[in-house]
C-alpha cells in the first residue's frame, strides 16, 4: 500500500492569524526583555493583539493567537513546560475567557481581567505545589 501525502493548503484566515500571532510572539519576547521590579509581573504587551483579534475577527481566531503565543513565546523563551508555562497559559487563557464574555466593555474590565488572570495563576499554582509535594511524600 502507497502512503499517500496529505496536503494541507492553508487559506488566508490562517495567514492572518499566523501574522497576528507572530506580533503577539514577538511583544512577549520584547517584554521578557524589559527588567520587571517585581517577578511575574508584566505589563501585558503582547495581549493587545489578542484584544484586536478578538474585537475584529471573534473569539474563535483570539483563542488560537493566544494559544500560539504562549506555546511558541514560551519556546522561544526556554521556558516550554515549566511552571512559568502553566502560569502563564492559565493567566492567558483567563484574561481571554474574561474578554470574551464581554467585561471588555465595561468599566473596570481591566480589574476583572487582572482579577481572573491573578485567580488561574493561583489556582495553577497550587495544582503545582500540590504535585511537588506528592513528588516529596513519595521519596
Amino acid at each position: 500500500m502507497t502512503a499517500s501525502p496529505i496536503e494541507l493548503t492553508p487559506t488566508a484566515d490562517d495567514h492572518r492569524i499566523a501574522r497576528y500571532a507572530a506580533a503577539a510572539i514577538a511583544l512577549s519576547v520584547v517584554e521578557a526583555a524589559i527588567p520587571m521590579p517585581l517577578p511575574g509581573v508584566k505589563p501585558g504587551l503582547a495581549n493587545i493583539i489578542t484584544l484586536i483579534v478578538l474585537a475584529r475577527y471573534g473569539w474563535r481566531d483570539a483563542v488560537w493567537v493566544t494559544l500560539l503565543r504562549v506555546v511558541a513565546g514560551s519556546l522561544l523563551l526556554g521556558q516550554f513546560l515549566a511552571p512559568g508555562f502553566f502560569l502563564s497559559l492559565a493567566g492567558a487563557l483567563a484574561s481571554l475567557v474574561a474578554d470574551i464574555q464581554g467585561s471588555i466593555k465595561t468599566t473596570g474590565a481591566e480589574l476583572e481581567k487582572a482579577r481572573a488572570d491573578l485567580a488561574a495563576r493561583d489556582a495553577a499554582t497550587e495544582g503545582l505545589r500540590a504535585d511537588m509535594q506528592a513528588a516529596q511524600d513519595a521519596f
